[in-house]
């Protein structure tokens, strides 16, 4: 079983401030990953580090074999399937929402001189319209709601097959029309899991962040339900890691 993501000994700033300190994770192919905390615990910018977007400040991060620093990330980048509301500043308000999945297949932000073929439009097509946002393809992304365009995200990160799937609070903004939401209820993520598992069920890995989970509401609604295809649930979260308060759990397949 091959090594996905090994981050080691990291620590994370923000200007002066410190987000985390001597984190390590590693995450092995087959596993998918949640990890829980409250806002502001550095869930997303655990995420940023993890998927190549932000350096660490000490530490090494290997992705996908290579390491993050001492490669071309933008090689790397497409293999990682990123959504995020992170994200929402780096897109250029009036691409198009077609564009904005297309261009996942190169993980860049706006159409600039890439070139896409056929197959690329035909698959951005297919997730635009399993991810309900056909008939907005040719809004501009500037003009969505909040869960429209966490809806364009969940599929543009999709764009690019990806080995490894990378979703920030990805039921955040999503309501009662989308995937079986009951409501604005950002903790009741299963109804998107198990749409990601049934349509993309060939995905090896996924890495959650969510703001409002408990331990034992994890350990009883295993995060990915999250269930990609057939993963079981094994063993109870791990204990708190740095002092954030962030505190994960993992699914394997057997």
């Amino acid at each position: 079983m091959s090594t996905l993501l090994d981050i080691h000994d990291v620590s994370a700033f923000r200007g002066s401030t410190r987000v985390f300190d001597g984190f390590t994770l590693r995450i092995e192919e087959g596993c998918s990953t949640a990890v829980i905390g409250p806002n502001g615990a550095g869930k997303t910018t655990l995420l940023l580090v993890a998927s190549g977007r932000m350096f660490p400040t000490t530490g090494t991060v290997e992705l996908l074999g290579e390491e993050v620093g001492a490669v071309d990330m933008a090689e790397v980048k497409p293999r990682i399937g990123w959504a995020s509301s992170a994200m929402f500043a780096d897109i250029p308000p009036r691409e198009s929402v077609f564009d904005v999945v297309m261009t996942g297949a190169y993980a860049v932000s706006g159409r600039w001189r890439e070139e896409y073929e056929d197959t690329d439009r035909d698959r951005a097509a297919r997730l635009i319209s399993a991810w309900g946002v056909a008939d907005l393809s040719g809004r501009t992304y500037g003009t969505l709601s909040e869960g429209e365009r966490k809806r364009t995200l969940i599929a543009r990160a999709l764009m690019s097959d990806p080995e490894l799937l990378l979703l920030d609070e990805p039921g955040a903004g999503l309501t009662v029309d989308v995937v079986g939401f009951q409501g604005d209820a950002p903790a009741t993520h299963e109804p998107l899991l198990q749409e990601i598992a049934e349509r993309h069920g060939d995905l090896d890995v996924v890495v959650l962040a969510f703001a409002q989970l408990g331990g034992e509401q994890l350990t009883n609604d295993p995060v990915a339900a999250a269930a990609l295809a057939s993963v079981n649930f094994a063993g109870a979260i791990s204990a708190s890691i740095a002092a954030s308060n962030v505190m994960r759990g993992r699914i394997c397949s057997p």
